[in-house]
């Protein structure tokens, strides 16, 4: 990234950011599909408030254990059978005390389902884990072809089947979370 488009790059652990970073040093710092995949999620999340200046804000999105695809599909869900690669698939619960604990501002906390078609992928996904695009690339191509083919036609009523989960159950298959540091650390 640094050498082709000049941005400035880190590569460190996601538990040492703090040690990558001066304190105080970020307004946002973002998560997109990280939560899930850290072992030493109280050090990441310490490091990440440390990162943020007061009034800073955390946007993580992740999936949830708590959701009614997981209860539904149990260990063929694909939040879970990404094992070992998701180490921690939280709950909206577990989300809101690790929240608090590492002093981000409760009142300021907000978990809002994802997307209703971003979580109605999941739902394929993990149905027919062949249609994943890492299958599509090894042998038995024209196999993996048609589960994609199969996945993507059930878009539709698994998108239906998410609508219900974000917004008449309150139970999403994923959210994202927004998490402000108090102005005043006192």
């Amino acid at each position: 990234v640094q050498q082709v488009l000049g941005i400035p790059a880190v590569c460190t652990e996601v538990s040492r950011l703090a040690d990558a970073f001066e304190p105080q040093s970020f307004d946002v710092v973002t998560a997109f599909h990280v939560i899930e995949h850290v072992t030493e999620l109280d050090a990441a999340i310490s490091a990440v408030h440390r990162l943020l200046r007061p009034n800073g804000w955390f946007a993580a999105a992740v999936p949830l254990i708590d959701s009614l695809q997981s209860r539904w599909l149990g260990k063929r869900w694909i939040g879970v059978a990404e094992a070992p690669r998701h180490v921690a698939v939280p709950g909206q619960n577990s989300l809101r005390k690790l929240c608090s604990r590492h002093g981000f501002d409760r009142q300021s906390l907000v978990i809002a389902a994802d997307s209703a078609l971003s979580s109605a992928a999941l739902i394929p996904l993990s149905l027919l884990p062949g249609s994943a695009t890492t299958s599509a690339h090894a042998s038995g191509r024209w196999l993996a072809t048609a589960q994609r083919l199969l996945a993507a036609a059930s878009t539709l009523p698994a998108w239906l089947m998410a609508l219900a989960e974000n917004h008449l159950a309150q139970a999403p298959a994923q959210c994202i979370v927004l998490m402000q540091k108090p102005a005043s650390t006192c």
